[in-house]
């Protein structure tokens, strides 16, 4: 109580010292002097003299400044806010649509009139993979060398691998040395019908379908599920951007792959020519000031991927005339026969033999057959088995294109430089290096139809070539190793080792001398031709020696430089 008494004697002597004039309890209290002095109250204020009053303490003004400041700061913080929350109230406009313009679709080329003087038909029924591609490959290039001016293509496929399909378009779309055609008798489905957006014609027979492209994945289980959406809208705009370059209706190909895609038959106004648009262009006021809408597409935007008809097809412009056999098709092409190409069972062998898996099992049994022949002469089966192995590799590579007869002709001539230095010219010296270049480039060339990559895609192709061919010579040179190094000591493979003729004098067998009985420094003479591995009589006792890798003749001096269990290293003693 005593607390609270003094702090109100102390309020009001500063109140006194302050305006001069002493403070009664009861009366009216003072104002505010940070009020406006002209506001209403019944206070009369006198004015009075302060240069009788003493200055007040520094501490004080200081404190009053600073809160003046603090007050004023806090009252700009609560404007500021204020005018935050009233912006932020405030209705935002909405942004303008982002869409592409619609694009007219014009008058295509009618191919049924050209005449065409060497039309070439390429039958295929399957599903879209790698097979599927290169066959596609294979057969354009030979439709090219022949000079073809028209590539029709019998296409009848439930879809398959998505880029693969994309790839193909792409493909059909860059041909510049004859008009392309798909011809669908049943169906073109998924990426059948992405495929053949590319092409320069669309020709169905009556009752084929096209459409229904949506992405789907299949489980590890075997069950299908849809891809997700930034896989829906890749696909979209991949196929929507093929059919617009390829003169066709970009948004009716789009709502194949988007079920949720809403289309539009249009008008242009100035042309009269017709258009699809999407919903979103179809609400935009230049698309309207310029083209007339029309009614939904039924097909698309329903949560259906779009599947149509032949007739349907035409009408939407996927498709350019519907025809009722094939026979009436190719009689308005084109007076000529077409040159007939379709798939044969060679056509899958020579595929399979080209995986690079396969490629590479073959060269390395090939290599090593032809090895063991070149050093240990007789052995017919190894000599049998190189040669079908790399006649199966040659023959793959020339039905698939990547090889001629200058690959066989370099590998012919690598082996034989490899023969004379062997048997000829004995020693690892300039034959050897030379013959095993020649093999290993013409390998290489057989594998690829280019010889100095130019795109990124030969890059990687050259690399991958020359990692298979790298793979093969690493596993040669193990079993290399295994066969100079313990062949001997395994059971049965031992005769694949040329057998010395034993020296008259020698009674004695190399089981019976054992190599522990032997000293470095020894020196005996040779048995047998060493490449590397033979037969050396030191002191009677005949040895399974083995040279650092050069050829010793047999009759040759050869002195032990080193022995490792039962492995004795000799070299050939000059003089």
């Amino acid at each position: 109580m005593l607390r609270i008494v003094l702090h109100l004697l102390v309020i009001a002597t500063l109140c006194e010292l302050t305006f001069g004039e002493s403070v009664s309890w009861g009366q009216d209290p003072l104002p505010n002097p940070f009020e406006p002095l002209n506001r209403n109250t019944s206070a009369k204020i006198e004015p009075f003299d302060l240069s009788d009053q003493p200055p007040p303490d520094d501490k004080t003004s200081i404190a009053l400044n600073n809160q003046l400041e603090v007050d004023a700061l806090d009252e700009k913080r609560r404007d500021v806010k204020e005018l935050d929350i009233q912006e932020a109230e405030k209705p935002q406009a909405e942004p303008p649509p982002q869409f592409n313009p619609p694009i007219p679709i014009k008058p295509r080329d009618d191919l049924l009139q050209a005449g065409f003087q060497k039309p070439y038909l390429v039958e295929i029924d399957a599903q879209i993979d790698g097979f599927f591609q290169w066959y596609m490959d294979k057969s354009l290039e030979q439709a090219k060398k022949d000079g073809a001016d028209l590539v029709i293509i019998k296409l009848t496929s439930p879809g398959g691998e998505l880029e693969t399909s994309l790839d193909l378009a792409r493909t059909l779309q860059g041909i510049d040395w004859a008009k392309t055609v798909v011809w669908i008798p049943k169906e073109a489905i998924s990426g059948g019908a992405i495929m053949s957006l590319g092409a320069d014609a669309i020709y169905m027979q009556k009752a084929a379908l096209f459409g229904d492209a949506g992405p789907i994945f299949m489980t590890p289980w075997g069950d299908l599920i849809d891809a997700e959406e930034k896989i829906v809208s890749y696909t979209a705009n991949a196929i929507q951007i093929i059919a617009e370059e390829a003169g066709r209706p970009g948004q009716v190909a789009a709502a194949m792959a988007n079920r949720k895609l809403k289309v539009y038959s249009a008008t242009e106004k100035a042309s009269g020519l017709p258009a699809f648009v999407n919903e979103t262009q179809s609400k935009h006021p230049d698309v309207r000031a310029s083209f007339t809408i029309g009614e939904a597409v039924p097909e698309a935007g329903n949560d259906l991927f779009l599947t149509v008809g032949a007739p349907r097809a035409k009408e939407l412009i996927l498709c350019d005339e519907v025809f009722e056999s094939e026979e009436a098709m190719l009689k308005l092409l084109s007076s000529q026969n077409p040159v007939r190409i379709s798939v044969t069972r060679t056509d899958h062998w020579v595929y399979t033999l080209n995986r690079p898996w396969l490629t590479t099992l073959i060269l390395i049994v090939g290599i090593v057959c032809l090895y063991i022949e070149m050093t240990a002469p007789g052995a017919t089966l190894p000599g049998l088995i190189a040669l079908l192995s790399f006649g199966l590799f040659f023959w793959s590579h020339i039905l698939g294109g990547t090889a001629t007869g200058l690959e066989i002709m370099l590998f012919l001539l690598g082996t034989l430089a490899l023969f004379i230095e062997i048997f000829v010219l004995p020693g690892f010296g300039v034959f050897g290096i030379v013959g095993m270049g020649m093999i290993g480039t013409s390998l290489l060339m057989a594998t690829q139809d280019f010889l100095i990559p130019e795109t990124n895609f030969q890059w990687q192709q050259l690399k991958g070539n020359g990692l298979s061919i790298l793979l093969a010579g690493i596993v040669v040179a193990i079993i290399i190793g295994v066969q100079v190094f313990w062949l001997d000591s395994i059971p049965g493979l031992s005769r694949l080792q040329l057998q010395p003729e034993e020296a008259p004098a020698a009674t004695y067998t190399a089981s019976q001398h054992p190599a522990a009985n032997l000293a470095l420094g020894d020196r005996g003479v040779s048995q047998s031709d060493l490449r590397p591995s033979g037969k050396a009589l030191f002191e009677e006792k005949l040895v399974n020696v083995l040279t650092e890798g050069d050829y010793v003749e047999n009759g040759s001096q050869v002195s032990i430089i080193r022995i490792e269990g039962n492995i004795v290293t000799v070299r050939r003693v000059n003089g």
